[in-house]
């Protein structure tokens, strides 16, 4: 199955088609990676690199109406390859308001490095003067490998276990929460839920977790767990595991900027001890 993500925004103010466009080219020129494609050779995908010119990374326009439905319809349209691996539209409305919208191949960008994009674009389209400028990106590279061994058998071992050991978690999990549909389907049924916090909101989550000395992703990630744990028929003492997304640009080398494109998300799996009567704000802290 494809998996598209989708950045947008909501922008009060006029773009020209033209404007962006030209912004599309300069960031297309400095992103070496909206310029490649996937080609698959010895059971492996590669990245292939294609001159901008003959794939042009160019928006497409669409109705102001209706465009959270055809943002979704993106997210199960599939690149199948080739390039660019991403697609941008604007979405233009009534007098000074439209959407404008990026989607991303998921083996080229993250949803930081994809939103930090689609910002330099709007960036570019909106105020840099023409024509507009362009420069050199920095290359990095990312070794994938979950497991790295430097004895191949040792390596091998380490991964049939680290996978029998998912076996059992899933084994584990389909008899604690019986009529669970693990199904995999060749379909999905894709809706864009409206949801966002307030600056009122945030303020007051803001002030609560420096008061009980955690953080808003301690918050976020207690709020997930507890929801989690009520799923469960019974009250017990459970382990729970809890997936964090952490930036590793700080650790990276090869003089990354904001505005490289990439995957340096990274999902960190933590095991929460969950209490019979569990605590919210001792469990954000641990978090």
């Amino acid at each position: 199955y494809c998996l598209n993500f989708v950045c947008f925004a909501e922008i009060s103010g006029s773009l020209t088609l033209d404007r962006i466009n030209e912004a599309l080219h300069v960031v297309q020129q400095e992103q070496t990676l909206l310029r490649a494609r996937l080609e698959l050779m010895d059971d492996r995908y590669w990245f292939k690199p294609v001159k901008s010119k003959d794939f042009p990374l160019r928006a497409e326009v669409a109705a102001f109406k209706d465009w959270r439905k055809a943002i979704a319809a993106q997210l199960d349209t599939p690149f199948s390859g080739n390039a660019p691996l991403a697609r941008f539209f604007l979405f233009g409305g009534r007098g000074k308001k439209s959407v404008a919208a990026m989607v991303f191949h998921h083996a080229i960008a993250d949803g930081k490095s994809g939103a930090n994009i689609l910002l330099e674009i709007l960036r570019r389209a909106g105020g840099e003067e023409m024509p507009m400028r362009y420069q050199r990106a920095h290359p990095s590279a990312q070794d994938l490998d979950l497991i790295k061994s430097k004895s191949p058998l040792l390596g091998s071992l380490q991964k049939l276990r680290y996978w029998l050991n998912q076996g059992k978690s899933a084994l584990k999990f389909v008899k604690q929460l019986p009529g669970f549909d693990m199904r995999v389907r060749p379909s999905r049924d894709i809706h864009m839920i409206p949801f966002e916090v307030s600056a009122k909101t945030s303020s007051a989550i803001l002030t609560a977790c420096r008061a009980h000395g955690t953080t808003v992703h301690g918050a976020l990630g207690a709020a997930q767990v507890l929801a989690i744990n009520d799923e469960f028929e019974t009250r017990a003492e459970r382990n729970l595991a809890l997936n964090s997304l952490a930036d590793l640009r700080g650790v990276l080398t090869d003089n990354l900027t904001e505005f490289d494109l990439g995957l340096y998300g990274a999902t960190l799996t933590t095991v929460q001890e969950i209490a019979t009567e569990p605590d919210f704000w001792s469990l954000a802290i641990d978090i």
